[in-house]
């Protein structure tokens, strides 16, 4: 197989690390996989374009990308700009398709008093998480089935949380939230593989985003049936070739 895949997470910082594609590159041993983490993307003023930035150099030369959670409207965003036949895997994807006065409203909203107030909030979050284990849990289980949260991950997520770097998600709270809140053409369009788990989330999303539904996941397939990931993945690329 020529090129690599990327692997991609917008569950910083609960997952992003190695352990959270360990299960996946297991399945697949074969396969060059390489993480894009978010923690290492440079961001200066505008988040949203620095993130499609990486993306877009980690994608250069890549055979397929597997994009989780909230960052799979960029991901698509940044392939549909190098104007290349990518391959992209969508895994419990996060994302608005459509739009209401209501999201206009709070995004709107968001560049004043209310995006100051999260921020707050997100940075008082940050320290309750670090010195309260069973709340990290927690947190981490809406992502995650709860017997997939190995030692391993579970203390990948604690350092994550406690490096510096995430200084910059924090103070960027609203920005994420706006770009997270605004509809994505791109997932609603997206006519390529989607996977889902049984999550409140993904079970609306998937209302919206066709896609299969693994009875194995909850919202992290990459962990949860990393096999049936792995499948679709030697079955597209075997395809490409």
């Amino acid at each position: 197989m020529k090129g690599h895949i990327v692997l991609l997470t917008g569950g910083a910082p609960y997952l992003g690390g190695p352990h959270t594609w360990q299960p996946l590159r297991d399945a697949a041993a074969d396969l060059d996989f390489r993480d894009l983490d978010l923690l290492d993307v440079s961001v200066r003023d505008d988040f949203s374009a620095a993130v499609k930035n990486a993306i877009t150099s980690a994608a250069d030369g890549a055979a397929a990308i597997v994009a989780h959670g909230a960052i799979a409207g960029a991901a698509l965003e940044a392939i549909a700009k190098l104007r290349a036949n990518i391959p992209v895997v969508l895994l419990s994807p996060i994302a608005v398709t459509k739009d209401s006065a209501f999201l206009r409203a709070f995004r709107a909203a968001l560049n004043g008093p209310l995006g100051a107030f999260l921020t707050a909030a997100a940075r008082s979050k940050r320290k309750k998480l670090l010195t309260d284990e069973l709340s990290l849990r927690r947190q981490m289980e809406r992502l995650v089935r709860s017997d997939k949260i190995s030692d391993a991950l579970f203390q990948e997520a604690r350092g994550r949380l406690a490096d510096p770097r995430m200084d910059a998600f924090v103070q960027r709270t609203p920005q994420i939230l706006r770009a997270l809140l605004t509809p994505s053409t791109a997932v609603a369009q997206f006519k390529g593989a989607s996977f889902f788990g049984h999550s409140p989330m993904d079970r609306k999303v998937r209302k919206r985003v066709c896609g299969t539904l693994l009875e194995a996941a909850w919202s992290a397939p990459m962990l949860e049936a990393p096999e049936s990931v792995a499948d679709h993945l030697q079955q597209i690329l075997t395809f490409s070739m």
